[in-house]
C-alpha cells in the first residue's frame, strides 16, 4: 500500500518549489516587496537545500538578483496563476516500487481564482525532468495545505475544506474517506468540524490550524483572548482535538497572532505556516508582539530542529503565508540537488 511522505519523518528534503510573484498576479500593486521577501525566503532554503523557481516565461533570471547564478537554484520558466505551490503541487508518497508523486486536481480552492496555468505545472515540470521520480494524475480535487499526516499514516483535515461542494461534489465523506485511504495510506483521519481565520480563501486549511511537528506531537492554534473573532471556534477546535486524541498524542497549543489588517482588512496569519527542511523549521512571523512568544513555542516543542524566523507579513497580504507558498520534495526525488 502506498503511503503519504509526512512532511514530519527526518528522511531529509531535496528541494522546495517556489513560484515567484509576477506582474501579471494579484502582486502587482507591492511586486517589488514581494519579490524581496520571495528573495529572503529562497536565501533561509538554500542552506540546506535546492530551490525549484518557477519564473514567468517572458522575463529572465532578473527578479532573483543576485541569487541567479547560485548552483542551488533551479530556474524553470512557466505561465503561472499565483504563488501558492503548495495546493498545486504533487504529494510524494511511497510504494511497493519506491517514491512516486501524485497529481491531484487544483480547481482554485473550489472555482474561487483562476487556476488554468497552475494545475499545468506539475506536468511541466516532469517535462523540463526535474523530478526523478514517476508522476501519477489522479481526479480528486486535492490540495496540499488541505491534509496533514504523520509517518504512521494519521491524517488531519477540516470538514469545512474537504466536503466544499465546488471541489468534489460528487463524492460523500466517506468516498472522500476511501480515496484518502487508498491513495494517501490513511489510517486513520481526524475531520475537524471546527477552526477557521479570518480573510482564509481556502475553507479552512489545516496547515493554518493544525500541524504534526513529530509523530507522537501536534501543533495547534489556539486564542486565549475571548473578545477575537476567532476565540469560540479556536476553542472548539481544541476540545475537538482533545476528544479525538484521547491522550494519544501531546499537544501544543500556539498562539493566535495579534490582528494584522491590510487595506482594512484583517489578514489570515498564523504560525502553524511553517516549513520543515533538514535541520531547520521556518517558522513565519509578522512583525508582532507575538512573534517572540510562538517562536520560543515552537522551539521547545522539538528536539531536533532548529526554528528560525522568516517575515512574511507582504506574504500574508494575499492571504497566505511561508507553508502555503512552498512544497518540499524528499532526498531521492529530484534529479537535480546540490
Amino acid at each position: 500500500m502506498q503511503k503519504l511522505i509526512a512532511e514530519c519523518e527526518k528522511i531529509g528534503v531535496d528541494g522546495v518549489l517556489l513560484v515567484m510573484p509576477h506582474k501579471k498576479s494579484d502582486w502587482v500593486n507591492y511586486l517589488q516587496e514581494a519579490q524581496q521577501a520571495m528573495r529572503e525566503l529562497i536565501k533561509h532554503i538554500i542552506q540546506e537545500c535546492s530551490v525549484i523557481i518557477v519564473l514567468p516565461p517572458d522575463e529572465g533570471l532578473q527578479s532573483l538578483c543576485d541569487l541567479a547564478q547560485n548552483p542551488r537554484i533551479i530556474p524553470i520558466h512557466l505561465p503561472s496563476n499565483d504563488t501558492w505551490a503548495r495546493d498545486f503541487a504533487p504529494l510524494c508518497v511511497r510504494t511497493q516500487k519506491g517514491m512516486a508523486l501524485l497529481d491531484f486536481n487544483f480547481n482554485g480552492w473550489g472555482l474561487k481564482f483562476a487556476a488554468n496555468f497552475d494545475n499545468k505545472i506539475s506536468k511541466e515540470l516532469v517535462k523540463a525532468q526535474i523530478f526523478n521520480i514517476p508522476l501519477i494524475q489522479k481526479n480528486l480535487v486535492l490540495e496540499g495545505g488541505s491534509i496533514e499526516c504523520n509517518s504512521q499514516g494519521i491524517l488531519i483535515t477540516t470538514q469545512k475544506c474537504l466536503l466544499e461542494p465546488n471541489r468534489n461534489h460528487a463524492f460523500t465523506q466517506t468516498e472522500i474517506e476511501i480515496q484518502l485511504q487508498k491513495e494517501l495510506g490513511a489510517t486513520e483521519i481526524c475531520w475537524l468540524k471546527h477552526g477557521f481565520l479570518s480573510g482564509d480563501d481556502t475553507d479552512s486549511h489545516i496547515d493554518n490550524l493544525v500541524r504534526f511537528i513529530k509523530d507522537d506531537t501536534i501543533i495547534y492554534c489556539i486564542s486565549e483572548n475571548s473578545d477575537d473573532e476567532h476565540y469560540v471556534e479556536l476553542q472548539a477546535m481544541k476540545q475537538e482535538l482533545e476528544e479525538w486524541s484521547n491522550g494519544r498524542f501531546k499537544l501544543i497549543g500556539l498562539p493566535l497572532p495579534s490582528p494584522l489588517f491590510y487595506d482594512g482588512e484583517r489578514l489570515p496569519a498564523s504560525y502553524l505556516n511553517f516549513l520543515i527542511l533538514n535541520q531547520t523549521i521556518l517558522m513565519p512571523t509578522y512583525g508582532l508582539d507575538t512573534d517572540a512568544q510562538a517562536l520560543r513555542i515552537l522551539q521547545d516543542a522539538t528536539d531536533f530542529y532548529q526554528v528560525k524566523s522568516v517575515d512574511c507579513s507582504v506574504f500574508v497580504r494575499q492571504h497566505g503565508s511561508l507553508h502555503c507558498m512552498s512544497m518540499q520534495f524528499p532526498k531521492g526525488s529530484l534529479k537535480q540537488r546540490i
